[in-house]
């Protein structure tokens, strides 16, 4: 057998009825009590309330669908003597070893793991010393939880375990919890001992395998976790373990998580304090007297259900057909901490009628016995359920006239959703809603006919309507506003577009109402406007006025009207019903003047153009200025008419000109000045016949290029050649009559002014610009063959003065094979020019008589040696010709041709 009571419980049930404002206590009646009985007795007393009926027999009046609250007070009472037999408990601590309880506290020179250790080994042992078989599991935990030792009842293994501990870490309170929730799942009597020394750091994830540092979700979890041991009524005593007073200890989330699952939270800060708090945990967890399974089952009339406010976890069910209501409350723990408790719910009766109430009863179960003890409490009453005044409007709402003459209208019909009461006009005598009535055919007015028990009639009339806002002007806070955020109060122009405000409407609801929600209050008013034109056309239908709201109409006598609406009497916010408006009359201009147009040509000047501006206008009031700016200020004062400028292209790229137009009203127009002249081909370049090879000797060939440009004007060409350039004059004609196209003549020693530089192959690179600044390339590549040069004739003796009487051997010496050499060129596209090399191809001799003159090419025979013997007699001319492979001779040259003298006479005699 368990521990000895012996109780006493007294139980108080009141009935009451609560109207729509709170709730009326009822009469009860006193039950017979237990009293003589050797272990627990139960008595009830009621109480009345204002609203019970003069007589007692009279029944008690409520309407449909309102709230009678049950009201039962139960008083426990009573001691019982613990003996040492009761069940076993199942005990899971939850150890902290993270690296913190390494620390020590003030004067304190034991480690909090020292202390840890040593006072749960001694709640092993005071646990071990009651043999009543109770088992404790171990789980250790910092940043991870793990279970040190599963629930056993081998103490001195518990206590080997417990002296493992060795501190490292974070702390990971969730973690720790969860892994407890296996071990008690199941089991009779579980309970959790958590001691720590800190905030909790980390929370464990499955779906990472490991431990996450966040503190602020850590907790939250760890929170959680309590929830769900609180579900498995498993109490978890806490005990933050560290200085008195310390921050170092989460003490917030501790008490939450003893709170959550019906224990308590605990401080220690040295191994005597720990022992105490754990032999209190122990002397709360070894008692088991208490009362349980208490519920109070109350036999109820068909129809009636729990309200929608009724307590949580009371329920109806059928008991032998009969609609019964069970409250079920919380065990009461012995010792007692409360000196009573107070267990309520709300009914209601949802059909009309005269309605019985029969007796309840208390059932519970006590240490002492394994029966279940009931307790009747006795009840006699009649209620009267009165059905309510109702009305539903087009838009789906409805009305509710109740016995009070309060009027509810609910939003779609949803009771569960009341948008405002208006009390009962009067209270004595009291008058109760008899019809409710929509008067219009928007359902904006709503008409309640009363009636009092002694039959007189009363009326209502409501208008669901806001009033209209407060006229137009600046004292009453209702106005037009310009552009500029002046007010308009005159009819002379102003610049729009304009804004409005309005203020002053309210609801037409009687000042007694009581509003339920937001729907007739701060969500009430949408104010309005609306724009008509002088000959009364709609430019501008209702719309919000909002801070964003603009009046974008132009011109004189526009009428502008401000309304409240509100989507409250539709309950659909894209429904709005508006009220009575007010109005005014101004003249707006709502448009600048229109933008300029700009158009520009091209000048003779690189990226220089001239712009002319056009159509200056203003539809609505007069143009007064138009500016033309240059870096916002302007350049040439008030230009009216059709205004011409010139401009650079970078000025026109970094936006420095601009066009200022301005209206009566002040409305200004800017123009950007962004045009610039269309080119999109580059100057084309003919170079005529001048696809040289070779020039003569003298190098003064000319050229002819021709350069055109059909969209703009060319500007200038360069030639190139080398690190030589020059820009030639465009030639000047009477026949040259396009615009567009440019000739131009040079020759070579324009560019290249040493003769003797002229020689060989180059590369003349032909540069257009046109005045757009786009650019076009050509390239030719020149061979000045100045001929082969150089050459010496010798004889095998002097006789230049002298005869010889035998053949003379002369030898053509210090010839130059390359007469131009090779040249390589990257051309313009990329790829490469070779230009090759020009070599003597060929020699020739001829022998002249002594005299004046130069010899003709066809006075020359073939050399087929440098050496050749002269064999005519007399007195010789001796010429050496050489040919290059273009064809080219000495001849053609104006240096001196290799000669030598030679004279023969074979008559003379040697000695």
């Amino acid at each position: 057998m368990g521990k000895l009571w012996g109780l006493l419980l007294a139980g108080t049930l009141a009935f009451s009825l609560a109207g729509v404002t709170g709730f009326t206590e009822v009469a009860g009646v006193q039950a017979a009590g237990a009293s003589g009985a050797s272990c627990l007795a139960v008595s009830a007393v009621g109480s009345s309330g204002s609203s019970m009926p003069s007589s007692p027999s009279d029944p008690l009046e409520v309407d449909v669908g309102e709230s009678i609250q049950l009201k039962y007070v139960l008083t426990p009472s009573g001691s019982y003597t613990e003996s040492t037999a009761r069940d076993p408990i199942n005990m899971v601590m939850l150890l902290d070893k993270s690296s913190s309880m390494n620390n020590t506290d003030g004067s304190n020179k034991q480690s909090r793991i020292t202390i840890e250790k040593t006072a749960s080994k001694d709640l092993v042992d005071q646990i071990s010393g009651t043999q009543l078989n109770d088992k404790i599991g171990i789980v250790q935990f910092n940043d991870v939880a793990s279970v040190l030792a599963d629930r056993t009842n081998n103490y001195n293994a518990l206590k080997a375990q417990i002296n493992s501990l060795s501190p490292s870490g974070g702390t990971n309170i969730e973690h720790a919890l969860r892994k407890a929730i296996p071990m008690l799942t199941g089991v009779n009597h579980p309970y959790i001992v958590l001691v720590t020394d800190g905030y909790t750091t980390h929370y464990y994830e499955d779906s990472r395998s490991g431990s996450i540092k966040n503190e602020q979700k850590a907790r939250s979890m760890a929170l959680t976790v309590a929830n769900e041991l609180a579900a498995m009524k498993v109490p978890v005593y806490t005990v933050a373990l560290g200085a008195i007073g310390g921050s170092d200890v989460d003490h917030q989330l501790l008490a939450s998580i003893a709170s959550k699952t019906g224990a308590k939270d605990y401080k220690a800060s040295n191994t005597t304090e720990l022992n105490q708090v754990f032999a209190n945990i122990k002397q709360e967890i070894s008692k088991q007297g208490t009362i349980k399974t208490i519920a109070i089952r109350q036999p109820l009339p068909n129809g009636f259900v729990l309200a929608d406010n009724s307590t949580p976890g009371a329920y109806m069910e059928q008991v032998n057909g009969i609609n019964t209501l069970v409250i079920p409350t919380s065990d009461i723990q012995y010792p007692y901490t409360i000196a009573n408790r107070t267990v309520t719910v709300n009914i209601k009766q949802d059909q009309p009628g005269l309605y019985n109430m029969v007796p309840s009863a208390l059932h519970y179960k006590i240490p002492c016995s394994t029966d279940t003890m009931i307790s009747p409490i006795p009840l006699n009453m009649t209620i009267h359920v009165l059905d309510k005044a109702r009305a539903t409007d087009m838009y789906g709402n409805t009305y509710q006239g109740d016995r009070h003459g309060n009027v509810t209208r609910f939003r779609l019909g949803n009771e569960e959703d009341p948008q405002w009461t208006v009390p009962g006009m009067w209270s004595n005598p009291e008058y109760r809603v008899s019809e409710i009535t929509l008067s219009d055919d928007a359902h904006t007015r709503v008409h309640v006919d009363y009636t009092a028990k002694s039959g007189q009639k009363g009326a209502s009339d409501w208008n669901l309507l806001p009033t209209a806002p407060t006229a137009f002007s600046v004292t009453n806070g209702s106005i037009v506003f310009d552009a500029h955020g002046n007010p308009i109060t005159d009819t002379d122009w102003h610049q729009g577009p304009a804004k409005v405000t309005a203020t002053g409407s309210k609801a037409q609801l009687p000042p007694s109402t009581i509003y339920k929600n937001t729907d007739f209050t701060t969500d009430y008013l949408t104010y309005q406007l609306q724009v008509t034109s002088k000959e009364n056309t709609l430019l501008q239908d209702w719309t919000p006025i909002t801070p964003a709201t603009v009046i974008t109409e132009s011109g004189l006598d526009l009428k502008i009207e401000a309304r409240a609406a509100t989507a409250a009497i539709t309950s659909n916010a894209n429904d709005l019903l508006g009220g009575p408006s007010s109005s005014t009359t101004v003249a707006l201009d709502v448009l600048p003047p229109e933008l300029p147009t700009v158009t520009a040509e091209f000048t003779r000047e690189l990226q220089t153009y001239q712009y002319t501006v056009d159509h200056i206008y203003d539809e609505h009031s007069r143009v007064e200025t138009a500016k033309l700016l240059k870096e916002g200020s302007s350049i040439n004062g008030k230009v009216m008419d059709r205004p011409t400028f010139t401009a650079t292209e970078t000025d026109i790229v970094a936006g420095k000109y601009a066009i200022e137009v301005k209206d009566h009203v002040r409305f200004e127009t800017v123009k950007l000045v962004t045009e610039l002249p269309e080119d999109t081909t580059r100057p084309v370049i003919d170079e005529g016949d001048n696809t040289w090879k070779e020039f003569e000797a003298d190098n003064e060939r000319s050229f002819t290029i021709t350069v055109s440009d059909p969209e703009s004007y060319v500007f200038e060409t360069i030639i190139k050649i080398g690190n030589k350039q020059f820009k030639p004059q465009p030639k000047q004609t009477d026949e040259q009559t396009d615009d567009h196209t440019v000739i131009y003549e040079f020759k070579l020693s324009d560019i290249i002014t040493k003769e003797e530089e002229r020689a060989g192959w180059h590369q003349m690179i032909i540069t257009s610009t046109n005045v757009k600044g786009l650019v076009q390339q050509a390239e030719q590549f020149v061979l000045v063959n100045p001929g082969p040069t150089g050459g010496w004739l010798t004889s095998d003796g002097d006789y230049s003065t002298m005869f010889s009487n035998v053949p003379v051997a002369v030898t053509a010496a210090d010839i130059s094979p390359i007469v131009v050499p090779e040249a390589r060129f990257t051309r313009l596209n990329g790829e490469i020019f070779t230009g090759h090399a020009v070599i003597v191809k060929s020699m020739g001799y001829a022998i002249l008589p002594m005299g004046p003159g130069r010899p003709a090419a066809i006075d020359f025979k073939p050399l087929g040696s440098l050496t050749f013997r002269v064999d005519k007699e007399g007195q010789n001319r001796i010429f050496l010709r050489l040919v290059d492979s273009l064809g080219v001779d000495n001849l053609m040259n104006k240096s001196v041709i290799p000669q030598v003298n030679v004279n023969i006479d074979y008559r003379q005699k040697r000695y």
